[in-house]
């Protein structure tokens, strides 16, 4: 057709700023459109109705493979999305971009329910390989409401984007959305299906845009397999280490206790069944065993560590005598985190120690004097009391 045989130098303009970075409307963006396209776009009705008694193809393709019904549904124009329905509009073109996921973006439950009731196959994908589902899953704002109503459509949990086999459990737990992944596997999602790398959903629970540990919780609960190994034979835990913790592992390797520390309180914020509580203890001791010579050479953050491990028993051995007493000395140093968990120890009794205001009040001044807020906090709330 005459009208897609050249792109307009404006429109070539645009597409220059869009990809430099400048603020240019989608609809700007647009191919040149036949009649029935820019009607549809346009939501004319009346003119959209004209071009289809006059025989306009319903079904034709501009330069992008988009159709009217597509730039009908895109910008929210239902009664122009029915007329083309009822004028016999294929929505599940195989070449065309797919309507049902254009809709599921915009969050319009009218018109997903349109395109359903005018025969849109609701796993359909087209050519953006991506489900109606997928797409409503693949915020971090999703819309539960919207996943459920596709569900009670028939939309296929298992069903994985593209040639990934990446499934819409594995972005819900990415996106931190564990109403929407227990939602999923209440509805029959595998919790051990595999994308193309051979990684389950607890793989994936790793990454999680919002909570990893709560994810990786979660999915445990609910009886994922935490040895399953990826292609390349790594399981979660050492995936992990790779991904999170090589820094912490190097420094530690290399004997720095205060990596060591950190190390092990990172073990210990996993789930059990992942980092092991032989693990877990090991790597305390090791901090303990090379922040002890350091401790007693007056470093008060050492004095702190050492302190703290003793005292909450995360060392070799629990001692609340001696790791009050370190900790003293560490806030005796003028150590502020030192500072701040002597006055929680005495405010609250901790660790079998008898409640004394007067020592607390005495370590939150100290804090508070070096910027704590959490000790400001605590001060006016101990003394109010």
């Amino acid at each position: 057709m005459p009208w897609m045989r050249r792109l307009s130098k404006s429109f070539l303009l645009l597409v220059v700023f869009a990809m430099a970075g400048f603020s240019v409307p989608a609809h700007a963006l647009d191919p040149p459109l036949s009649p029935l396209m820019q009607s549809a776009r346009q939501g004319n009705l009346d003119q959209v109705s004209t071009l289809l008694q006059q025989g306009a193809d319903v079904d034709a393709l501009d330069l992008k493979d988009k159709t009217a019904l597509f730039y009908a549904v895109r910008e929210n124009h239902l009664n122009v999305v029915k007329a083309l329905l009822d004028a016999g509009a294929n929505p599940d073109i195989a070449k065309a971009w797919p309507l049902l996921p254009v809709a599921v973006g915009n969050e319009n439950f009218q018109m997903v329910s349109l395109l359903l009731e005018g025969g849109a196959d609701i796993n359909f994908t087209g050519k953006r390989s991506q489900t109606a589902l997928f797409v409503a899953v693949n915020d971090k704002h999703s819309n539960i409401k919207l996943v459920r109503e596709l569900i009670d459509q028939g939309a296929d949990v298992n069903m994985g984007y593209d040639g990934r086999q990446h499934t819409s459990l594995m972005q819900a737990i990415y996106y931190g959305r564990l109403d929407i992944a227990e939602l999923l596997l209440d509805s029959g999602a595998k919790i051990e299906a595999v994308d193309k790398s051979g990684r389950t959903v607890l793989f994936h629970a790793i990454w999680s845009t919002k909570n990893p540990i709560s994810a990786l919780k979660f999915l445990l609960k609910k009886g994922a397999n935490p040895e399953a190994e990826n292609l390349k034979g790594e399981n979660v835990a050492t995936l992990i280490e790779d991904m999170k913790m090589s820094y912490k592992i190097r420094k530690s390797n290399e004997g720095d206790g205060f990596q060591q520390y950190s190390l092990a309180n990172e073990y210990r914020k996993y789930p059990r069944v992942i980092f092991n509580k032989q693990k877990v203890s090991a790597a305390y001791q090791r901090a303990s065993e090379t922040l002890l010579p350091l401790a007693r050479q007056d470093n008060a953050k050492a004095q702190y560590l050492v302190g703290y491990m003793e005292f909450f028993g995360r060392g070799p051995t629990r001692d609340t005598t001696s790791g009050l007493n370190w900790m003293t000395q560490s806030g005796q140093a003028g150590y502020r985190s030192a500072q701040w968990k002597l006055g929680d120890i005495y405010a609250n009794g901790k660790g079998g120690i008898s409640k004394d205001k007067a020592a607390a009040i005495h370590w939150y001044e100290l804090a508070a004097a070096q910027g704590s807020k959490s000790s400001k906090k605590a001060l006016a709330k101990l003394k109010a009391e």
